[in-house]
This record gives C-alpha cells, structure tokens and sequence, in this order.
C-alpha cells in the first residue's frame, strides 16, 4: 500500500499535556492549547510525546488526548 506524502509547513509544535489538581488529563485546556498554537501558526502537532507525556500517559490517556487533539484540529493541521 502506497504512503501518502504530507508536506509540512510551518512550526511542528509539541503542545503539552495539561492536568488537573487531581491529575487527570485536562482536555478543556487541551483544547485551548492546540487552538492557541494552531492560530499560531503550526503546521503540525506532535501531542502527547514532546515532553515526557508518551512514557507516563496510560493508553486511554493517550488516546483521549490525541482524539481531543484532532477534533479541535478539525483537519486544519496534521496531528501525530
């Protein structure tokens, strides 16, 4: 099966992972974060690994913050 190519443009940003006093991944400002480096200017977003978050994120954290990524992403920018 052939690859698609992506170009990419722009900052590649790793927005990191917020959480709350209980730690708890907070999506709310999650949301904000992506948006914010978005209106910024990123061509893509590297969530959940720039920082740390890969390797101390359970699979179901994982996955909520990168389903949460995309859906404010909305296709704007390729998410990883």
């Amino acid at each position: 099966m052939a690859q698609n190519e992506i170009e990419l443009d722009g900052l590649l940003a790793f927005p990191l992972t917020p959480f709350t006093e209980d730690l708890e991944v907070n999506l709310d400002a999650l949301a904000e974060n992506v948006e914010s480096h978005i209106a910024a200017g990123a061509g893509a977003l590297f969530v959940a690994c720039g920082t740390g978050e890969f390797s101390s994120l359970s699979p179901a954290e994982h996955a909520s913050v990168l389903a949460k990524s995309r859906e404010v992403a909305a296709g704007r920018v390729p998410v990883w």
